[in-house]
C-alpha cells in the first residue's frame, strides 16, 4: 500500500531466490503469436459459455499511454532497481537475465508506451476468478473449458516489454481490477529482512494471504476507461491490457495479421457456427472475422505451408472447404456423441485427419489414426468434439494437452484413461473405415494408351538401361491402382547386388546382357496425388530386392509407333521421403538422370513420397502430360562406376 492509502503494486515477502529467468516465465519465452492469440480467443470463448453467451465478441486494440499513467509505476521502478541490483550482487546478470534487464530499461526510459487491450463479453472476473488469475499454476476453469487459468495467463507475458499485466472485469455489476509483474527477488529496505517476491500484484491492500484488489472507486484509469467501454457495449465482461506492448517482439507482424491467422485457421469450425466475432482496432486498421469473412481470410492465408507448431494457412483451407462441402455425421463415442464431417476425396490428395475440441484446432497427428487408413483412398476429416455432447471423449483430450493446446501427451494420463481413449478413438478408426472406400486391387489401364515394355529401349530408341517399366500415372489426376512389373528379387548369390549381380566379369567384358528377369508381378503400387507436384507411392514387394533406384518419366501419351521428336523426358526429383523419413542428399540423384536411391526394400509395403519438378524450358511439357514409374536396379559397376541395369 502507498502512503496515501490508494492502491499500489505489491511485491510481497518470500523466502525463495529468483532471477529474471524464472521458469515460470522463460517456458514462454519463446511462444508464437498464434499461441498468444489462441490461447486469448478460447479464455473468450470460454467466458461467453460460463455466462450463456452464444457469440463471444472479442476485441484486441491498442492505444497509447504515458508511462507515469501505468497503475503502480514507481513501486515498479523501486523493485526493479533493486532487483538488479541483489543479482549482481548475488550471482551476476548471465546472459539471458542481461537481455531482459536491457528490455525492461529502455522500456521504461520512454516517455510514452504503446498499449494492447483485449476485451469480451464473458462473465467477466470476481475475487474468486481473480484470485486464481493471480494464482501461480491454479485454475477456476471448469472441464468444458479448453485453456487454463493461471498457465494460459502466463503465455501473454512475453507481449509486455516490462512483464506486466493488468486484468479488469465486470461480472454481476461489480468491477474489479488488479495487474502482475514479473521481476526478480530484492531486498527490503532494511537490512537483514525478508526478501521480496519476485511477483508483484497490484492490489488495494493485502492481509496475509488475503489479496483486497481495487473495486471501481479505487481502478487507475487505464482499467477504469477500458471497463467502461465494456459495460457500455457488453454489460460484462474481461479485460487483458498489456502495457509496453512490444508487437510480438522480434516477429515484428502487425497485430491484424497474428490475430486474423490465429483466429481464422484454429478457430474456423466455431466461427463457421457464428460462435466467435473477432476484432481488431487500431491506428490504422478496422478489422472484423466473422461467418461471413472467414472465406476470404482463409483464403489470404492457402499458401503458407509453415504453421509453427499449429495448423499452417494451406491445411487450414483445406480443411475448412471440408467442413464447408463433406458429409456430417454423428457417432456415438463413450458416453456421447462426436460430430465427424468427411470429405472425400481430399482436395489435397492426402489424408488428414484434424481434432478440434470446443471450437479450436488441437493437433492432425494422433498416432492411432495416422496408420490406420493406408489402405484407404485419401479423404480429409475433422473430428468435432464437445463438452456438452461428448463430455467424457472431451475431458480425456484436455487432460493430454500440454499447455499450447497443440498435441497429445498420452503420458499425462493414467492407464485407466489411456484405455478409455484407446477406446474412444478405436470407435473413431471403425466408423471411418466402414466409410473410406479401399484402394481397388485392379491394375489401372488407361482405354486410350497402349503401354509397351520393349527390353532395353524405350520409344525413342534411347537406351536408358532400366529392365522395369511401369503403366502410365496422369499427372494431377487420382489413380486407383498401378502395377509395376517386376523387377528380379534378390537371390542371395555372392555380391548381394540382386537383378543382375550375379553377371560374371566375362560376360560383362564381352558385351553380352545380363540374363533379363521375367517380368513377374513382385512389385505392386497404389500412386495417389500427395498435393502440389507431390506424389506418394505404396510399393509392396513379394520378395526382398537390392540396390533400386526410382524415377519419373515425362510421357506425352505415346507409343512406340509415334513418330517422336524428342527423346522421354524425366522428371526433376527435389526431395523424397521413405516412410516418413527425408532421404538423404546424396540418394536423390541428378545424374546420369534424376532419380532417387532406394537401396533394399523388404517384403512388405513401403510408402514413398516424392516431390518434383516438370521442367518445360528446352522441350515443352503437353498439357495432357503422365508421368510413368520406373523402377531399376543399379549394379556396381567393376571399374567403380555404377550403372542401372
Amino acid at each position: 500500500m502507498s502512503k496515501n492509502r490508494q492502491p499500489d503494486l505489491m511485491f510481497l515477502d518470500s523466502t525463495d531466490s529468483v532471477g529474471f529467468t524464472a521458469a515460470g516465465i522463460s517456458s514462454f519465452r519463446d511462444t508464437s503469436a498464434s499461441a498468444i492469440v489462441r490461447e486469448l480467443i478460447q479464455n473468450s470463448l470460454d467466458a461467453a459459455q460460463d455466462v450463456q453467451v452464444f457469440k463471444a465478441v472479442v476485441q484486441f486494440s491498442t492505444t497509447q499511454v504515458a508511462t507515469e499513467d501505468i497503475p503502480g509505476i514507481e513501486s515498479y521502478r523501486t523493485a526493479f532497481k533493486k532487483a538488479v541490483k541483489r543479482r549482481t550482487t548475488e550471482t551476476g546478470l548471465g546472459d539471458q537475465e542481461m537481455m531482459v534487464v536491457e528490455t525492461i530499461c529502455e522500456a521504461l526510459n520512454r516517455d510514452r508506451q504503446d498499449v494492447l487491450v483485449v476485451t469480451d463479453n464473458g462473465v467477466g472476473l470476481d475475487k474468486k476468478r481473480m484470485d486464481a488469475l493471480m494464482s501461480d499454476g491454479a485454475s477456476d476453469k471448469a472441464k468444458h473449458a479448453t485453456g487454463a487459468f493461471g498457465v494460459g495467463h502466463m503465455s501473454v507475458f512475453p507481449l509486455s516489454d516490462l512483464r506486466y499485466i493488468l486484468y479488469g472485469g465486470i461480472c454481476d455489476k461489480r468491477w474489479i481490477g488488479s495487474g502482475h509483474a514479473i521481476l526478480a527477488s530484492h531486498d527490503k529496505d532494511r537490512k537483514n529482512a525478508t526478501r521480496r517476491s519476485a511477483n508483484g500484484f497490484y492490489l488495494a491492500e493485502n492481509k496475509g494471504r488475503i489479496r483486497i484488489y481495487p473495486d471501481k472507486d479505487e481502478l487507475p484509469p487505464l482499467i477504469r476507461k477500458t471497463l467502461s467501454d465494456i459495460k457500455r457495449r457488453h454489460g460484462c465482461g474481461t479485460a487483458v491490457i498489456v502495457p509496453a506492448f512490444n508487437q510480438f517482439k522480434e516477429n515484428k507482424i502487425s497485430l491484424k495479421d497474428a490475430v486474423s491467422e490465429a483466429a481464422a485457421c484454429s478457430f474456423f469450425p466455431a466461427v463457421d457456427k457464428g460462435r466467435p466475432e473477432v476484432i481488431v482496432d487500431d491506428s490504422n486498421t478496422l478489422w472484423t472475422l466473422n461467418r461471413g469473412s472467414l472465406n476470404e481470410e482463409l483464403s489470404c492465408y492457402k499458401e503458407r505451408k509453415q504453421g509453427r507448431g499449429y495448423l499452417s494457412g494451406q491445411k487450414a483451407y483445406f480443411s475448412y472447404n471440408a467442413l464447408v462441402r463433406g458429409a456430417r455425421h454423428d457417432v456415438n463415442v463413450l458416453d456421447g456423441v462426436v460430430k465427424i464431417v468427411i470429405h472425400h476425396p481430399a482436395q489435397s490428395g492426402t489424408t488428414r485427419i484434424n481434432l478440434f475440441r470446443n471450437g479450436m484446432w488441437i493437433t492432425n497427428s494422433i498416432s492411432r489414426l495416422s496408420s490406420a487408413f493406408s489402405d484407404h483412398e485419401a479423404f480429409e476429416a475433422l473430428i468435432l468434439i464437445t463438452a456438452q455432447l461428448a463430455p467424457e471423449f472431451h475431458d480425456l483430450i484436455r487432460k493430454s494437452e500440454g499447455p499450447s493446446h497443440n498435441r497429445l501427451d498420452l503420458k499425462l494420463l493414467t492407464p485407466e484413461d489411456r484405455k478409455k481413449l484407446d477406446k474412444a478413438f478405436d470407435v473413431v478408426i471403425e466408423f471411418l473405415r466402414n466409410e473410406i472406400p479401399k484402394f481397388s486391387d485392379e491394375p489401372y489401364n488407361p482405354s486410350d494408351f497402349l503401354a509397351f515394355a520393349d527390353d532395353a529401349e524405350n520409344s525413342s530408341g534411347r537406351d536408358y538401361g532400366w529392365n522395369y517399366r511401369g503403366i502410365v500415372t496422369p499427372i494431377h489426376q487420382r489413380i486407383s491402382m498401378q502395377r509395376l512389373v517386376g523387377a528380379n528379387p534378390s537371390d542371395g548369390r555372392s555380391g548381394g547386388n540382386g537383378g543382375g549381380s550375379g553377371e560374371s566379369k566375362e560376360n560383362s567384358q564381352h558385351g553380352q546382357s545380363a540374363r533379363r528377369p521375367a517380368l513377374s508381378s513382385n512389385f505392386t503400387a497404389v500412386v495417389t496425388p500427395a498435393g502440389q507436384d507431390r506424389k506418394r507411392i505404396k510399393i509392396r514387394c513379394i520378395e526382398t530386392c537390392d540396390n533400386l533406384e526410382l524415377r519419373l518419366v515425362v510421357d506425352d501419351r505415346t507409343d512406340v509407333t509415334t513418330d517422336r521428336i524428342w527423346p522421354d523426358r524425366l522428371a526433376s526429383i527435389k526431395s523424397a521421403k521413405i516412410d516418413g523419413t527425408p532421404v538423404a542428399p546424396e540418394a536423390v540423384l541428378t545424374a546420369p538422370y534424376p532419380a532417387i536411391r532406394l537401396g533394399r526394400l523388404y517384403r512388405g509395403t513401403t510408402e514413398i513420397e516424392v516431390e518434383y519438378a516438370l521442367d518445360g524450358d528446352t522441350v515443352p511439357v503437353s498439357p495432357d502430360a503422365s508421368l510413368r514409374v520406373e523402377i531399376g536396379v543399379l549394379r556396381v559397376d567393376t571399374t567403380g562406376g555404377e550403372q542401372s541395369e
